[in-house]
Formats: C-alpha cells, sequence, structure tokens
C-alpha cells in the first residue's frame, strides 16, 4: 500500500457516518391475531444482567420468559471483522461499524451491533442472545476500589462484591489470564511493546483476566485451525467458538432448568401495570425485521436489562403514553459513556505484522494529575483491516473518571430518544490521556500521539460502553427497584453511574448477581 492509499484509508476509517434502524413491518397489523402468554417473570435483554437474572429466577423455581431482540448465533453464523456485510449491523440499509465509515449499502438484517447516532454522542449496542458478551474484547476487569467507592451508593459494598458476587462470576464463566506462552507469540509484539514502554515510563502494568477457552487458541497457534483470534478477529462473535459468551453458560443453564423460555427475535414495543402485575406486548421478528407475530406476555415480576439506551427508551416510552406515569423523574438522568477514549501512538520499534484480539495488559494510573484513568492497549485496528503489514504502532482506550453526566429525553411523535450531551463531557478523560501519554512518549523518545485515526488525537464522541440513565441508588433504590411501581426492575449497566474506570462487564453482572439475590429473598414468594 503506498503513502497515499495509506492516507486515504486511514481518512476513511474515523467515524461512522449517521443513520439509524428502523425496525420494517409489512402489510396491516390487523392481519397479525394476538398470541397470549403468562410467565411468573419476564427478562427483557439476554446480556450480562439479563442472563444473570434470568439464570437465577429459574432456578428458584420461577416460570420465566427471556425475551431477547435479536437472533440466536452459532458458531458459522458469525462474520469476520473484515468482511464487512449484514451480519456486522441490526436493522439498517447502511453498514456501520466502529471505526471505519465506508458508506456502504447492505440489505437490512437482525446484524448484531446497532448503531444510536445522538446528538455529540454515537453508542454501540450489541443484539443478539448473549448481548454484548457476544462482541465484547472478552476482557473482565475489577474496578480499583478507590473508583469504586466513588461512583456508587455505600450501600452497594466494595469488600462484598470483591468476596462474594465476582467470584459468583467467576465460577460461572471461564475467566482466566492469557497463558505465557499465548503471550509471548508474535500475535502479542504489540502488548509486550506496550509493557515496556510503561515500565519505562515507571508505570505498574495489569496483566488482564479474559474468558476464552485457550485450547481453541492453541489450535490456532499449531495451525491446526484457521486463525481467527490470533489475527485479531472476533468483534463480531466467534467462528471457532473460543468466546466464552453468555449462550455458553447463563442462558443455557437457565434454559436447562425447564423454567426459563428464551424468545429471540422479539422486540419490546410496550410495558404496563396491568391488575397486579405487568403485561408487555412483542412483536415477533424475521431476520429482516418484518413482523411475523403479534404477542402480549404478561407476568407478575418485570426486569428491564436491555441496556442503554433501550431500558432508558422502554421506560420513558412508557411514562410518555401513560402506561406507567407514575415513574421517577431521574430516570434517564446520570448518563456517562465510561470516560472512554481512544488514541494511536506511533512508535520507532515494530509491533508486528498481526495482533491478538483480547487486550492482554493495562496502567491504572490512579494519581494522575487530572483524574484517575485506566489505559489499557487494544487491538491495532489497522492490523485487523491490513492484515500481514507490518505496524509500528500501539492502539489505546483510556477509561477516565470524567465528572460529566448527559441525560435522555423521549420525543413521543417520532418514538425516539434525544441525548442531552456535551461535546466536552469527557474533557477530563482527554486531559487524563495526554498526561498519561506525554509521561509514556517522554521516557521512550521517538514515540508520539498521532492523528492517522482520529483528527483529534483522542476520539470524543463514540461509546461503546453506555452506562447510567437508570443510576442506581437515584431513579432505583440500591437493588435496582423502581419503587413507584411494585415488582419492576431494573438490572443492567444503566444503574452503573455513568463511568467505572473499567470494562464494565464484570462488574454489570456481578451487581447482578448481587440485586437479584436480594430481590428473590425480600420480595419473591419462597
Amino acid at each position: 500500500m503506498n503513502r497515499k492509499s495509506r492516507r486515504e484509508f486511514l481518512r476513511n476509517m474515523a467515524i461512522i457516518g449517521a443513520g439509524a434502524a428502523v425496525t420494517s413491518c409489512i402489510g396491516n397489523m390487523d392481519m397479525f391475531p394476538t398470541q397470549y402468554e403468562s410467565y411468573d417473570a419476564l427478562v427483557i435483554g439476554s446480556g450480562f444482567g439479563g442472563s444473570v437474572s434470568a439464570l437465577r429466577l429459574s432456578q428458584a423455581g420461577f416460570k420465566v420468559g427471556l425475551v431477547e431482540r435479536g437472533r440466536s448465533w452459532i458458531n458459522h453464523d458469525f462474520t469476520s471483522s473484515r468482511q464487512l456485510n449484514k451480519k456486522t449491523t441490526w436493522m439498517s440499509n447502511t453498514l456501520h461499524m466502529p471505526f471505519v465509515n465506508l458508506e456502504k449499502s447492505i440489505s437490512k438484517w437482525a446484524g448484531i451491533i446497532e448503531y444510536n447516532p445522538f446528538q455529540n454522542m454515537n453508542i454501540f449496542n450489541a443484539s443478539g442472545v448473549g448481548g454484548g458478551s457476544l462482541v465484547f474484547g472478552a476482557t473482565y476487569v475489577q474496578p480499583h476500589q478507590e473508583v469504586f467507592d466513588l461512583v456508587f451508593p455505600s450501600e452497594v459494598n466494595f469488600d462484598e462484591m470483591n468476596q462474594v458476587y465476582y467470584p459468583r462470576v467467576d465460577s460461572m464463566i471461564n475467566i482466566s489470564q492469557i497463558p505465557d506462552h499465548i503471550y509471548n507469540s508474535p500475535y502479542y509484539l504489540y502488548s509486550r511493546r506496550f509493557n515496556e514502554h510503561a515500565l519505562n515510563a515507571n508505570m505498574v502494568v495489569r496483566r488482564l483476566p479474559a474468558s476464552y477457552d485457550w485450547g481453541v487458541i492453541d489450535q490456532e497457534l499449531n495451525g491446526e485451525i484457521p486463525k481467527e483470534f490470533l489475527h485479531g478477529d472476533g468483534g463480531f462473535g466467534t467462528r471457532n467458538g473460543a468466546k466464552d459468551s453468555l449462550d455458553k453458560n447463563y442462558i443455557p443453564q437457565a434454559v436447562a432448568t425447564g423454567n426459563t423460555a428464551l424468545h429471540s427475535l422479539h422486540d419490546v414495543q410496550s410495558i404496563q401495570r396491568k391488575n397486579d402485575g405487568y403485561l408487555v406486548t412483542v412483536h415477533q421478528l424475521d431476520e429482516q425485521g418484518n413482523i411475523l407475530a403479534n404477542k402480549e406476555m404478561s407476568c407478575k415480576y418485570l426486569w428491564l436489562c436491555a441496556g442503554a439506551p433501550n431500558t432508558l427508551k422502554l421506560l420513558l416510552r412508557s411514562k410518555s403514553n401513560g402506561h406507567l406515569p407514575a415513574l421517577n423523574d431521574r430516570i434517564g438522568k446520570g448518563f456517562g459513556t465510561n470516560g472512554k477514549t481512544f488514541f494511536k501512538r506511533t512508535l520507532r520499534e515494530d509491533t508486528g505484522k498481526y495482533t491478538a484480539y483480547v487486550p492482554a495488559n493495562g496502567v491504572l494510573d490512579i494519581d494522575n494529575p487530572v483524574v484517575p484513568i485506566f489505559v489499557e492497549c487494544v487491538p491495532n485496528v489497522l492490523n485487523v483491516f491490513l492484515p500481514g503489514i507490518p505496524q509500528k504502532s500501539l492502539f489505546h482506550v483510556g477509561f477516565g473518571f470524567s465528572p460529566y453526566r448527559g441525560s435522555f429525553d423521549y420525543n413521543p411523535e417520532l418514538d425516539q430518544l434525544e441525548m442531552n450531551w456535551s461535546p466536552d463531557g469527557i474533557r477530563e478523560t482527554v486531559n487524563a490521556a495526554r498526561s498519561w501519554t506525554d509521561r509514556v512518549n517522554t521516557a521512550n523518545p521517538g514515540s508520539y500521539v498521532d492523528t492517522d485515526l482520529f483528527p483529534n488525537q483522542f476520539l470524543e464522541d463514540t461509546s461503546y460502553h453506555p452506562l447510567g440513565g437508570c443510576v442506581i441508588g437515584d431513579a432505583t433504590d440500591v437493588y435496582g427497584r423502581i419503587v413507584e411501581y411494585p415488582n419492576l426492575y431494573v438490572n443492567d449497566a444503566t444503574l452503573i453511574p455513568g463511568v467505572l474506570g473499567a470494562n464494565p462487564a464484570y462488574t454489570v453482572a456481578a451487581l447482578a448477581e448481587r440485586n437479584i439475590e436480594h430481590i428473590i429473598q425480600n420480595d419473591l414468594p419462597s
């Protein structure tokens, strides 16, 4: 690739353009007779909060409906990060993918990632049975206690989480560190370079736990199966099944109890209080977004676990249309992006021809002069899209303790959420990342933060970790109850107060374990 074409490629790999996913339907709604189902408990969303909730409710003997708008995926259904087809994008005629703007037309389909463009902030959400576990980097990072205690109300006790609920997640998911022989392979040269640079700056490097079947990765390493993980693939699921996503642990265990009915391609339209329970209206979809059936599902207990912005849209829509008019005014408030920014550094040293998928290490800069920030070295997007071409660059993500919080409002005329977010919403994170890079680059002459991918050096307007909007101890009580309505609960990432200082999946799952245990013991009949 010559210099000109390379620059053009990098320019096109900026940020995804605008466009919204809209679910389609065909024909008159009267042509679909309504189907009725009844459960003790309904759980909307099958990500970390929903899968935990469904399993524990099922084990307690309750009849559970687990409702997921996305499809069930099996290994060969997933697509490569380099194929860029309809499987990557949820219900849109335009391809949307992180860091790539190809303006490519596709057929509308039940793809795996939804793109939500808002004012000053773009949000990416997973869509499928297993939620974000299908597409995330598979790292399970526990936040530092100092940051944890700053974020959560005192009733959410770090020691209890550390001793009881994080280990409970460990017992369900294959969480382990990357084996040394894989870390020392050519595919993790980039991580070892990061380690060298951080140590040169007198920083403490932390190895990160992940959820992968390393035996499968050994098969890749030995040439027994095609290389996916070792070539940076996994952002749209793993075709060799190595990622230990929720559809391999929590969800099948819930179904195996005989008490959970899993409903994929079921898109929730409304929720309302009815009698002493709730009525949930659902469209059953095909993979093109066409409506196959209308359903009304009733339950005594209802859990919202669809994440941000989807849990918030259901609640705010229900308040606006009079189905849940007494919902408190704190719902939609306290939203944050986990203070997350991306940046790229150019080095003098080689960083490899290929980039293994899972981040291996990070640095907690707790004494950063701006705000605390956790910086990880993540797979280099250039290695993914230019495989086999040697690079001299590292791709980083920083999770900074930015204090700004945005909010959501519901527009009934357009039936959509509107975000209130400042373009400077993560300014403290950016300044903390700049402080971190200044020190690391000074200790490693010849390295610098470049503008090839991000013209302003630090990405500020895209979120893959949307947190908050239904904050625990604020919009809900300290266990996720929406107190205005009995037996209505939230148990997902919207509970986390906007920032965590680490990858959120581990904490979302552990907090869900904490909350559902308390609710089963105190709210539900034995």
